[in-house]
């Protein structure tokens, strides 16, 4: 089975119309979006798969007047339109991400927060997995408008960036063995910055580790 990665990423505007990217088979999509804080009802739907549902994380960097949102779907193969509801969406960007050989019901969980005047934006740390491997996708978007574009983090790969309307941004991951704790981090100059990290269980993959005894010594059958 292959490992649980990154696969393709698209960046478009919400706020401008419909985005699209093409699977070729079922895979997990995430979305990250920046916008106008004014904006309410804020949801995404997959031509083939229908609704994302309701936000993973939703974030308030209420001195720059701006939300951010992570969604993620598991979604049949094929060419999907994504189209954004709700109302206000403005001062937008946003990018849709396939995660290949996840689990059908990997979704983990996702964290995030905003930091202002810092220098290492970071989601925080995750809590315990409910499994492992899994994948770690973060964006880290410089919502004070200023123009600076974040590092990715050590041990996270590069995904390249995101920006529109002034603000600016990267996705990162990593694909992770372990159910302990983590977050994603990034380098930057310093600037106000807000970073969610999604975690997504690979196919395949197994639950925490749990030690057990034999003869009376201690040993690890996932291991």
């Amino acid at each position: 089975m292959a490992d649980i990665a990154f696969a393709q990423k698209v960046v478009w505007t919400p706020s401008g119309g419909a985005g699209s990217i093409t699977t070729t088979v079922p895979s997990w999509l995430v979305i990250f979006l920046t916008t106008d804080a004014g904006a309410s009802g804020v949801g995404f739907s997959s031509s083939i798969s229908g609704t994302f549902g309701a936000a993973k994380d939703t974030e308030n960097d209420a001195g720059d007047f701006q939300d951010s949102y992570a969604f993620a779907l598991y979604a049949g193969a094929g060419a999907h339109s994504i189209t954004s509801s709700g109302s206000g969406i403005s001062f937008d960007t946003a990018c849709v991400v396939e995660i290949s050989n996840g689990d059908s019901a990997g979704y983990d969980q996702a964290v995030g927060q905003v930091q202002t005047g810092t220098t290492a934006p970071s989601s925080g740390n995750t809590g315990t997995l409910s499994g492992q491997p899994a994948l770690g996708l973060a964006v880290s978007f410089c919502t004070s408008f200023g123009g600076i574009t974040p590092v990715n983090g050590a041990g996270f790969a590069d995904n390249g960036t995101i920006s529109n309307a002034g603000m600016t941004g990267r996705v990162e991951s990593k694909r992770v063995t372990a159910t302990t704790a983590f977050s994603g981090d990034f380098t930057s100059t310093s600037g106000t910055f807000t970073t969610i990290m999604v975690v997504i269980k690979e196919a395949g993959g197994g639950g925490p580790v749990v030690a057990a005894r034999r003869n009376n010594t201690l040993f690890f059958p996932n291991f």
